[in-house]
């Protein structure tokens, strides 16, 4: 199966509701992380969109309990999307990843789905204007270690489900060597992933003082704790630990993921 076929048939189960087995888990990640960090999020962002649409209609019509998209609905949304990276040739010069998989059109199929079953209140969408500081349901955690070189540093990281957005700020980090290792963060969301998802990689600089935007790989809901490893240049799939940086209970410093 080709990459985009494969990543595709991932993020729809994903955003379908399915639990990843840890191999789809491994595979999912490392075909995202290979990808440039903007389409990224656009893509992963529209896929679940859509499934969330759909989500919406069937609670609409059923409010006792949450039910998976229909099945028929989701091959739907595949053939569309194949459809479309069918008629679109990729741009000279550029890799042809999903962003000309065109989600639009998949998206607008599932609105015209929940119109004619059930109308929905236009819900308000979150002002370009509103960060993860001023969001409704931030959350803000301190971190802590016990490692050595590690116990001074100070910090937090600040996170909203709604956005699904946070940062990392760090004072007195120990700066790495970038061309040999770099820090990675982990958000663990037991109830939707057995492994922790990937928050994206990061250099400390020589102060140690330093704000870092989540680039979470995967949509969380309610994680329970953040964790910090150092691993090689450009992160890993699955970390071996140690934990250097801990934020929440869960975990502690020193333990393997």
């Amino acid at each position: 199966m080709a990459p985009a076929d494969r990543i595709r048939e991932l993020l729809a189960a994903e955003a379908a509701g399915e639990r990843l087995d840890d191999a789809e888990f491994g595979e999912l990640q490392q075909l995202l992380g290979d990808m440039p960090a903007a389409e990224r999020i656009r893509e992963r962002d529209a896929m679940h969109e859509a499934a969330a649409l759909g989500q919406a209609a069937l609670l609409a019509e059923d409010r006792e309990a949450w039910r998976r998209m229909p099945g028929d609905l989701r091959e739907r949304l595949l053939g569309m999307a194949r459809a479309r990276a069918v008629d679109s040739a990729p741009r000279a010069g550029r890799a042809n990843w999903p962003a000309r998989w065109g989600w639009a059109a998949a998206t607008a199929m599932v609105l015209v789905w929940i119109v004619s079953t059930v109308l929905l209140p236009r819900q308000p969408a979150v002002p370009d204007s509103v960060s993860v500081q001023t969001a409704t349901d931030v959350v803000r955690l301190p971190w802590r270690s016990d490692i050595s070189g590690y116990e001074e540093v100070r910090g937090e990281i600040v996170w909203s489900d709604t956005l699904q957005a946070g940062e990392m700020r760090f004072a007195g980090l120990p700066a790495n060597d970038p061309e040999l290792q770099q820090y990675q963060l982990w958000i663990v969301d037991p109830d939707r992933y057995e492994h922790p998802v990937d928050g994206g990689v990061f250099d400390a600089s020589a102060d140690g003082d330093i704000v870092v935007p989540v680039d979470a790989k995967l949509n969380v809901v309610e994680p329970v704790a953040f964790a910090v490893t150092l691993e090689q240049r450009g992160g890993v799939v699955v970390s071996e630990g140690p934990l250097l940086l801990v934020a929440a209970e869960g975990p502690r410093p020193g333990q393997s993921l």
